[in-house]
């Protein structure tokens, strides 16, 4: 979700929302739940979304959206959309940040026509005011993909991820995310029956986190995980088995052998090992299983590991979190 920081505010909600932004700003979400909690039932009393600005509302709707609370999140992205057209107007760089957040909520609802509507407006706000070489622009474009790749247009998903690609690559310090669309392409490329480059689209994945992370660095498994699935499609098991046994290593050195990620995958790699499972091609429908959880801070990424820890589902964290939080 994309956050929005810095406008004023006046009126009765003003300290509360104060409150809000400043302990999510220091990661101290449980505290900024109780706050927004508060925030939401004087709302409900009173309708005073007026008396909170662009940036309380969106950071509302993206705690909401980060707890599955997907009807709350909806009520303040909207809010905060209105507002920001009224106040900025409706080409404002703001607006399409709000945009983006919405769309990613209507993904989650299975509204992919809204959308996919939503993330084009976004896109062209964002090209306007940024430039069609920003950053931002392909972050749109990557997830406009993934939406095409959830509903199986996948030429569609092809161009969109493709035209990211273009644009992660000529910025040094988007190279994980250029590692991110790469991944996906890959899928695009195998359910295309492209299997060759497939491979060689996940390699290259692997090549560039390995280069920005370091060999044995954990952010390197999930394009790991993913090529030893493409393997096991492709009848290659004891490959595959070698590809997760590595990554498991990875995980239990980083995460240690009771995170819910490394337990994932050393009951992946059972599987891959037992000597009933076939090894015979199975399609596409394993690929993609795995998603790279994108944070924008330090805290968050802590956050998110200590609600792992404490055994929440980590498919469910995965999708709130995820650049792509529809993928199969």
């Amino acid at each position: 979700m994309a956050p929005c920081w810095g406008w004023t505010q006046s009126g009765e909600l003003a300290t509360l929302a104060g409150k809000f932004g400043q302990l999510y700003r220091e990661g101290r979400y449980a505290e900024a739940e109780k706050t927004s909690e508060e925030i939401i039932s004087l709302l409900a009393k009173s309708g005073a979304a007026k008396d909170l600005d662009v940036a309380a509302l969106n950071n509302l709707g993206s705690l909401a959206y980060a707890q599955l609370k997907y009807d709350t999140a909806e009520t303040f992205y909207e809010r905060a959309l209105q507002l920001c057209e009224a106040v900025a107007g409706p080409g404002h760089v703001d607006v399409a940040d709000v945009l983006y957040n919405l769309a990613g909520l209507s993904v989650m609802q299975g509204r992919y026509e809204r959308a996919e509507s939503l993330y084009q407006r976004s896109l062209k706000i964002r090209q306007a005011s940024l430039g069609s070489e920003d950053p931002a622009a392909a972050d749109v474009l990557n997830n406009l993909g993934f939406l095409y790749l959830r509903q199986n247009k996948l030429q569609l998903a092809d161009q969109a991820l493709r035209h990211a690609l273009l644009i992660w690559q000529k910025h040094s310090e988007t190279a994980p995310l250029a590692a991110v669309t790469l991944n996906n392409l890959a899928v695009v490329r195998f359910r295309q029956n492209g299997f060759e480059e497939a491979e060689s689209l996940y390699k290259q994945a692997l090549a560039i986190e390995e280069k920005f992370w370091g060999k044995d660095h954990p952010e390197t498994t999930t394009t790991l995980r993913n090529l030893g699935e493409f393997c096991r499609a492709q009848g290659r098991r004891d490959e595959a088995v070698r590809i997760y046994q590595r990554a498991l290593a990875m995980l239990e050195k980083a995460l240690g052998p009771g995170d819910a990620l490394t337990r994932e995958t050393a009951r992946r790699l059972g599987e891959l090992s037992a000597k009933t499972e076939d090894s015979a091609p199975a399609g596409a429908d394993r690929l993609g299983v795995y998603q790279i959880i994108m944070v924008r801070t330090k805290s968050e990424a802590d956050r998110l590991l200590e609600r792992i820890k404490k055994g929440e589902n980590f498919d469910e964290l995965a999708l709130a979190h995820s650049l792509d939080p529809t993928a199969p």
